[in-house]
This record gives C-alpha cells, structure tokens and sequence, in this order.
C-alpha cells in the first residue's frame, strides 16, 4: 500500500478548497467550522479516468501538550520504550558469520545521529528495521512528527516502535 495523494485529486471543506499537493496529512483544521450544531461538508473529487482504488480518513485529534515540569528528555524515555543491552548484543552479534557461512568480520557504527550529526544523547532505533545503526531518538521525534520513517533504511514506523539503546 502506497501512502500518497492521488495527483488528480481536489479536497474541499465547506466550499474552501484544500491543496492537496503537499506531502505528509492535510491540514483541513482552518476550513472547519467548530460550532456543534454545523454540519461540516468534505467533498473530494477525483478524475473519472483513475485505475486505482483510493480510501480517506478523516481523523480527529488534538496535540498532546507536556506540563512545564517536563525535560525534553523524560518526556521522550515516557513514550519510548528502553531495551536492555543484551538485545542490541544479539542483534549486532547475528550479523557476525556462523560456522561456514559468509559474513561480517568487523563492524563500525557512528556515533553522530545522521538528522544532526552530533553525538547521539539518546541512541535509539525501530524494532521494525534490520540495521543496527542508530540515530538520536529527540531528533527523530523533532524531524518526523507527520509520517515518520526510519532516516537510515526509510521503513516507515510510528514512535511506538522506537526502541532506546540500553
């Protein structure tokens, strides 16, 4: 499944139309009217030569907001979860050859997150990505809040699947 706009399509909310070109999730929030007895009209128009078939969602959300007590970093270890050393050995020690079989002799692995090439504070990597590279989970979160996806491997995972190096 292909997560993008079709070219052809036109979204209008409430008679205001809504460019559709941008990448990540519209934005329909300015054309909405809140008042509880509205009725809100989404119409999205598609060329009547389309192949494929298309589906929409139309999510209700609001930001989650931090309290003024909170550091960046505890506020990233709550949504984060932490995995013990041990689970990064095993994983970097099943790149290295088995009896036999060709592989790897010697690894190396930066220490820089390749968002801001500084040193990583919070090592961190999704446990749906098969490298052992990982990247600086503050930055991550900064750079990737619409559609996140791995910055080494381009997999595509919600901060759910973030795993902190222990």
């Amino acid at each position: 499944m292909i997560d993008k706009y079709p070219r052809c399509m036109s979204v209008e909310v409430n008679g205001t139309e809504i460019a559709a070109d941008a990448e990540g999730p519209l934005n329909i929030t300015r054309a909405l009217e809140p008042v509880a007895r509205n009725i809100n009209v989404i119409n999205l128009g598609f060329s009547p030569y389309l192949t494929k078939t298309y589906v929409a969602t139309i999510f209700l959300v609001t930001e989650e907001s931090r309290s003024s007590q909170d550091t960046e970093g505890d506020y990233f270890m709550k949504i984060i979860e932490t995995q013990p050393p041990e689970k990064m050995e095993k994983r970097i020690q099943s790149f290295f050859s088995k009896s036999g079989e060709i592989g790897v002799n010697q690894l190396e692995v930066s220490l820089k997150c390749p968002f801001t090439l500084k040193k990583m504070v919070h090592p961190c990597i999704t446990w749906k990505c098969s490298h052992i590279t990982c990247f600086d989970a503050m930055s991550f979160v900064c750079y990737n809040s619409t559609r996140p996806k791995c910055p080494l491997c381009g997999v595509g995972c919600s901060f759910r699947d973030l795993l902190i190096d222990g």
